[in-house]
């Protein structure tokens, strides 16, 4: 088995987090659980002996036999097991300091003396083979040891140190010796992982090495030469371990299931106490404060008695941020590859073959091809995986199975075990293939039949061929050891990556050694029972960074015999500066997808143990130094949990981790950091090479965007042990690279070393964010049944019983969701997610903002015309817009002939003065600015075009001209300003919350995100909370169309608008040389003759790149002067930007082109000089054009307003499509509204500072969803304010069945493309607001027939997230997506539907026509599918009667289309009741 990448795939494991008292809580009142306790003798008590610590601590226990462990070397304090509320007396006892729960955590060679250069003449000379190690003794903390093996045999091995004080606690005869000198366990029971037990009768278990990963482990580091070494005929040579003279004692703290905290503590202690000078763990958990991390505080303890620590870097890479054991005082250790492959290879029928690995090769014939199936085949979940069942009912009986690699949702697949249900299932042979991540990394692995891992190329060749033929074939052949492979080293796939999240300033891993297929000692035979048991000891070839500690260990040991007087900062130090940074052919080290590895992979370098035993200079540092450094993270109770003695850390001198003498330099750069200062970092050498020498500095930072100096360049030394300092200084440059990395050499005649691995980040990246930032969450809570709040206050107080002090509530929320939002760290919302009441958390993500025409084009007149259908216009309705802020001054904002808000108006206004009246009837802010102010702009339009009042005389630059009004200009309007810089879910969130307690009736939302669950998608959770209340909510449907599945806003209690085009042109025609003209649009359109024609030259033929895009600066050096330009859209550069562009570089004009996704979609904008957008269609003549002739010129001919234009309306390219991601069975967008070239208040002058200001208010034109959304925000005003009880989903009911399918020529809608537009594109259709006033039929949708919907997606913790209640789903009916009641109908055809067996859709309409009225139904599809409506007609007899039917749809004729739609019409005399139909096929 291989322990570290089978059994290490288990690293899921859940690790409780580390609490302090605080938060023991979590753990039953009457259950024995272990916990460790720190106590510390208070004042001048005195314990004179182990026996009196004992006595004393046993004074803390109810009773004997609880104690489980006492600490006296490494730690102030003992483990044992408690009930809480035995704890909680316990905490008020003098001398108590803090506790913690328990933790689990995980267990993370023939050739590798010879890869690491150890035979080489010059390292005989720097390790006589008779000295290594000698005298040292090596602790490993593991899953025990396999005494007999041949690895700890003592021939030729003198006694221990006179220091060694441990002991042999094998039973039965002795089996410890001078290499084995001692082995001790601290496992209690089995079961001790969990350390719970309601008996007091634990009993340790012999130190016997039942997994094989401490066996392992310990020959690695130390073991005695054993000649004949294989693993099932493989790896066959010597076995040696790094220090085969040093002695090994063995502190048994981990069984197969993992390793107790409390347990490895005191084997950290016993091993500090019983004399071992180097201490190793191949074991790691999840990240932690350190004063929170057992592992850190017992190993802190050992640094201070002069004992060195070898950590593993863990194995859940290549992750960023996911290295283990951070604390610098550790040596964590990376893992790399060797250059020895144990090859098996795959040939396919085609003739194609691939390398991979296997130990167990047996004799296979060269000539037979076997079938080959994958095992997804099966069709079970997960059964590509080849899990324990995963292949019943798959036909394998003498095939080749392809398995994946992957452990699976329970975490226990390991490779040898898929092996294993292969061949249960008579498979004859298996590939075992790799995913991305793993790249070109293969194991070697002692397979229990034929079998081979290939790499990812070779995945993707195999599966590609399997795919290829009805009768794939292959053959695995097997070619044995193979020496001398390359790239070597490299970084292991699974080693785990910095930067450290507990400290990002210290560099972590700080070096690499060879993890991966490393053969060593191993307590049984290996391989499948079949195979020939060969003469002599048993070993195994197993991965993982367990494998590259060990190696570290030895050599450590290594220096520390030869240097017993280091250190362990110096050992380290000697090993770090004297690393490797290139492979054995000199080339960069790679890592798994053979690309230069960075230093948060590979650290310093790989190991060079020849060089590390004379480096010349080293870096120490004083255990006394890590005090000052603790006190700059920590406060001094946490620091003294640490130091195991009160530590004041007002009087200690801190040192940032920049400044500890660590022999790696990290500086991190904030982003508000002034760039004209440099960080500068100290570091002190101490010479331990030739008395007099001279080193000279040389920086190796290849990168402009840092400058790094030295000061001074030169280190002179006269003697021994000399001191010397320097000062490194580093400047950022403005806009630098996030992340430099390189390295400073000190070199001397004799000494040319890479000392220093120097690492620079120019912003504090996510990666590296700690668990001490602050940052929002939103966190939902729910009281306990019966406890209520009479008051908004009462429920705020009961909030912040949830946070620390200060202030850190940001929002209460109080309607629409049930919790808050609060500054945190993600250690105070690990503590807060145990406390009672908490639901759930989630962060603060950050959100998008996304008309004198359009009422006139959506068929509405203004209220001077008389016409009453629209019956006030809005009156009485509130719209409460979320946005950017309102400019208050704005005409459109008047509150003239407007009545005064409903009584039922609970809102406030936040300007400072009268701003608000009767329209403007409220506005706040919940973002940074406390002023509701818009500063932006966008927020004034959305307002202004939902509600905006009559405004003569609008115009942009003189286009557009006649008088503004919103579709509801009797509306009310109350502005939520939850944008700034930025709109995130917690400000967005506050304000829906705030407009449903302040008596909204539409929430009107231009915002959008990413496609997020909505249990936690703030938007989805609080627009819930808004219509449960009553309270309509419109959403943009997103800007990144035309991409399928791009859809926002996506929750069927929203109104989810798409964005079409008007009958409206902004006329700029472009005329070229040859007299052919395209018609685009600009807003800015300045006086310029007709005559005159310019230089016309494309941007692209500029050699900068990208130059085409016209982005800032991309015209330097590109003659454009007196030129027109012609642009290309896109490229993430605002089109006014580019026509800024041309302009800075001299250019007369510009014309702005579509790229092909664009199509036909121009938008009319203010540009900032003579500019005209064009098609996609005009910009490819163009271009033409230019290319045709040697002197190609241009004109842009300015038209004006020009109306009547089509098609009209036409999807435009930015609108967002289906499906749904969250919901793909409900169709979305709902429904089109105008979107493009909208004009509506804008707090400021647009267009070219030369362009003459005409008199009036300001407007401008914008275009997206953000302009389409409030059409319907209005529109649904209108409805509600004729019909003021109707709930939101009769609304929407309205808008969707009474929508236009059509454009105004009466031909189907079409897309950018000017092809015809799909329902993912349109939804219901274009919006016709004359037509939702009368719809005749609604169908309405209760709220809590949402939460029965919910229930088919989420669990009941999920849903209760979105309820603001606890929700049992069990006890709930499911409303699957295609039975809820909603406007349109989305179904998925399986493949076995037929007239007998068909899909059927129910839903219930609601009679809000005339009285009686009957409806026949039309079902309008292609014949690809049939369908029949049931009943054949509907008879109502009187006011808001309901009536039942349902559709059944089969499939009818082949098709190849995945996708067809059409409609269903109910048919009255007066009233058509349309809904839109999608069927996907299955």
């Amino acid at each position: 088995m291989t322990m570290e990448i089978s059994k290490l795939s288990v690293l899921t494991i859940v690790l409780v987090p580390f609490l302090l008292l605080a938060a023991v809580a979590v753990v039953a009142g009457d259950e024995l659980t272990t916990f460790i306790v720190h106590a510390q003798p208070q004042g001048n008590h005195a314990l004179a002996t182990d026996d009196d610590r004992n006595t004393w601590y046993r004074s803390f226990l109810p009773e004997d036999g609880r104690l489980v462990h006492a600490y006296h070397h490494v730690a102030s304090g003992f483990a044992a097991r408690l009930t809480r509320q035995e704890l909680d007396a316990m905490s008020s006892m003098p001398g108590f300091v803090a506790a913690v729960p328990d933790q689990v955590n995980e267990l993370h060679t023939t050739h590798t003396p010879q890869f690491l250069g150890l035979d080489a003449r010059k390292a005989k000379r720097s390790y006589p083979v008779s000295e290594r190690g000698a005298g040292v003794i090596i602790g490993m903390l593991d899953t025990g040891i396999f005494p007999n093996h041949p690895s700890f045999s003592d021939d030729g091995m003198p006694p221990p140190p006179a220091k060694w004080k441990g002991r042999c606690d094998f039973n039965g005869r002795s089996t410890c010796n001078n290499k084995l000198i001692g082995a001790r366990s601290f496992i209690s029971s089995p079961n001790a992982t969990t350390s719970n037990s309601t008996s007091n009768d634990w009993r340790r278990v012999p130190p016997v090495d039942d997994v094989g990963h401490g066996t392992h482990t310990a020959s690695t580091a130390a073991g005695a030469a054993v000649p004949g070494a294989q693993a099932l005929g493989q790896g066959m040579g010597t076995a040696v371990g790094i220090a085969p003279r040093a002695h090994v004692a063995m502190y048994k703290v981990c069984t197969e299931k993992g390793c107790a905290d409390s347990d490895m503590l005191a084997g950290v202690d016993a091993a500090v106490g019983d004399g071992c000078d180097i201490i190793s763990m191949s074991i790691g958990g999840g990240s932690k404060p350190f004063y929170q991390d057992s592992i850190a505080i017992g190993t802190f303890g050992a640094i201070e008695k002069g004992v060195f620590v070898t950590m593993s870097a863990g194995n859940t890479g290549p992750m960023v941020s996911s290295v283990a054991n951070e604390a610098p005082w550790m040596f964590t250790v990376a893992a790399s590859t060797m250059d020895r492959a144990i090859r098996s290879t795959v040939r396919l029928g085609n003739g194609l073959s691939f390398h991979g690995e296997s130990v167990y090769q047996p004799d296979v014939s060269a000539s037979t091809f076997y079938p080959v199936v994958h095992a997804s085949a099966s069709g079970k979940p997960f059964a590509e995986l080849c899990g324990n069942g995963s292949l019943d009912g798959l036909d394998v009986r003498g095939k080749i199975v392809l398995c994946v690699m992957g452990s699976g949702p329970g975490g226990n697949i390991t490779m040898i075990l898929k092996g294993a249900v292969v061949q249960s299932a008579g498979g004859a042979g298996m590939i075992l293939l790799t995913k991305f991540p793993q790249g070109y990394d293969t194991l070697a692995e002692a397979h229990v039949l034929p079998a081979s891992q290939v790499d990812y190329a070779a995945t993707t060749a195999i599966e590609s061929y399997i795919n290829s033929t009805a009768s794939p074939t292959a053959q695995i052949l097997f070619q044995g050891t193979i020496l001398g492979t390359s790239p070597a080293p490299s970084i292991a796939f699974f080693s785990s990556r910095g930067p450290s999240l507990q400290n990002p300033g210290i560099l972590k891993p700080d070096i690499t050694g060879p993890g991966v297929n490393v053969l060593a000692a191993w307590p049984f035979q290996v391989g499948p029972p079949s195979a020939a048991v060969l003469p002599g000891p048993t070993f195994n070839v197993i991965s993982g960074t367990s494998m590259s500690a060990p190696h570290l260990s030895g050599v450590a040991a290594l220096i520390k015999s030869k240097r017993p007087h280091w250190s362990p900062a110096e050992i380290k130090s000697a090993i770090m500066t004297t690393a490797d940074v290139s492979d054995r052919a000199g080339n960069p080290i790679l890592n798994e997808q053979r690309l230069p590895a960075d230093l948060f992979a590979t650290g310093a370098g790989h190991v060079n143990p020849d060089k590390a035993a004379d480096p010349g200079l080293v870096y120490d540092i004083a255990p006394g130094d890590y005090i000052g450094y603790l006190c700059g993270l920590y406060d001094s109770k946490n620091v003294s949990v640490m130091a195991r003695r009160p530590v004041d850390c007002s009087a200690v001198t801190v040192i940032p981790e920049s400044m500890l003498n660590y022999p790696s330099i990290s500086v991190a750069f904030q982003q508000a950091w002034n760039r004209s200062t440099p960080v500068v970092v100290e570091r002190t050498v101490k010479n331990v090479g030739e008395a007099r020498s001279v080193y000279y500095a040389a920086v190796d930072v290849f990168d402009d965007d840092v400058i790094v100096r030295v000061y001074p360049e030169t280190l002179v030394f006269t003697q021994v042990n000399q001191e010397q300092s320097f000062k490194v200084v580093v400047w950022p440059r403005q806009n630098s690279a996030p992340l430099v990395q390189g390295a400073l050499r000190w070199v001397s005649d004799t000494f040319k070393l890479t000392l220093l691995p120097i690492l620079l980040l120019a912003t504090v990246v996510a990666a590296v964010t700690g668990d001490d930032e602050l940052q929002t969450f939103i966190v939902h809570v729910r009281p306990h049944k019966g406890h209520e709040f009479d008051t908004t206050d009462d429920r705020t107080t009961w909030y912040k019983t949830f946070l620390p002090e200060g202030e850190r509530l940001v929002h209460s929320y109080h309607h629409v969701a049930s919790g808050f939002a609060a500054r945190l760290t993600e250690r105070e919302l690990s503590t807060l997610s145990g406390m009672p009441g908490f639901v759930a958390a989630s962060p603060n993500h950050v959100y998008k903002l996304l008309t004198t025409h359009t009422p006139q084009f959506l068929g509405l007149e203004l209220p001077q015309s008389g016409r009453n259908y629209t019956s006030g216009f809005g009156d009485g309705v509130i719209i409460g817009v979320l946005d950017s802020g309102v400019y208050p001054f704005h005409p459109s904002f008047s509150g003239d002939g407007m009545p005064p808000p409903p009584a039922k108006w609970k809102g406030r206004c936040d300007f400072s003065g009268a701003a608000c009246n009767n329209k403007l009837i409220g506005a706040r802010s919940f973002e940074s600015d406390p002023s509701p102010i818009d500063h932006d702009g966008h927020g004034t339009h959305t307002s202004s075009t939902a509600a905006g009042a009559v405004v003569p005389g609008a115009q942009v630059l003189g286009q557009g001209a006649g008088t503004a009004s919103g579709i509801a200009p009797r509306a009310h309007v109350a502005m939520y300003k939850v944008c700034g810089d930025e709109c995130t879910s917690a400000d967005i969130l506050a304000g829906i919350d705030a407009a449903v307690g302040d008596g909204c009736d539409i929430i009107s939302m231009s915002l959008g995100g990413p496609t997020l669950p909505f249990y936690r998608d703030s938007m989805a959770i609080g627009t819930f909370g808004a219509v449960e209340k009553g309270v309509f909510v419109s959403m943009s449907a997103g800007n990144d169309g035309p991409t399928g599945g791009t859809v926002s806003n996506e929750a069927p209690w929203m109104l989810t608008v798409a964005a079409g085009t008007m009958d409206r042109l902004i006329a700029a025609q472009v005329r070229l040389g040859n007299g052919a003209t395209f018609d685009g649009e600009s807003v800015y359109q300045p006086n310029t003759s007709t005559a005159v024609s310019y230089p016309l030259v494309y941007a692209g033929a500029s050699s900068t790149p990208d130059a085409n895009f016209c982005g800032n600066g991309s015209l330097e050096g590109f003659d454009v002067k007196g030129k027109i330009v012609l642009c290309d859209r896109g490229n993430d550069v605002p089109r006014l930007d580019k026509g800024a562009e041309v302009k800075r570089a001299g250019g007369f004009g510009m014309i702005l082109a579509n790229q092909f996704a664009d199509g036909y979609s121009t938008i009319a904008d203010a540009h900032v000089l003579p500019a005209s957008h064009v098609s996609y269609a005009a910009g490819v003549d163009i271009k033409k054009y230019i290319n045709s002739t040697a002197n190609p010129v241009a004109q842009i001919i300015f038209k004006g307003t020009v109306l009547g234009t089509s098609p009209a309306p036409a999807i435009t390219s930015f609108s967002s499509r289906g499906p749904s991601v969250q919901n793909p069975g409900i169709l979305k967008p709902d429904i089109t509204g105008p979107g493009v070239s909208v004009l509506a208040a804008w707090p400021f002058q647009v267009g070219p500072p030369s362009a003459p200001a005409l008199p009036g208010p300001t407007f401008n034109f914008e275009s997206g969803t953000s302009m389409s959304a409030p059409h319907l925000s209005g529109i649904a005003a209108l409805i509600k304010s004729r019909y003021p009880d109707w709930s939101p989903a009769a609304i929407k009911s309205a808008i969707m069945t009474t929508a236009d399918p059509d454009d105004k020529s009466g031909k189907p809608i079409v897309n950018e493309q000017y092809a015809p537009a799909n329902l993912f594109a349109t939804g219901a259709g274009q919006v016709n607001p004359d037509k939702a006033l009368d719809p005749g039929l609604v169908y309405d949708i209760d709220p809590a027939e949402y939460i029965g919907f919910l229930c088919g997606l989420y669990t009941s913790q999920e849903v209760s997230v979105i309820a603001r209640r606890s929700i049992d789903c069990s006890t709930i009916t499911v409303i699957p997506d295609r039975l809820l009641n909603y406007p349109s109908i989305t179904v998925t055809l399986p493949s076995t539907t037929n007239p007998t067996a068909p899909v059927v859709v129910s839903r219930t309409v609601k009679n809000v026509g005339e009285v009686p009225a009957v409806y026949y139904p039309h079902v309008d599809l292609p014949a690809a599918v049939q369908a029949k409506v049931t009943p054949d007609s509907l008879q109502f007899t009187g006011a808001s009667q309901v009536q039942n039917f349902t559709v059944s749809v089969w499939r009818g004729q082949s098709t190849d289309a995945k996708v067809v739609e059409g409609s269903l019409r109910w048919v009255s005399d007066k009233h058509t009741v349309r809904s839109p139909i999608s069927i996907s096929f299955a």
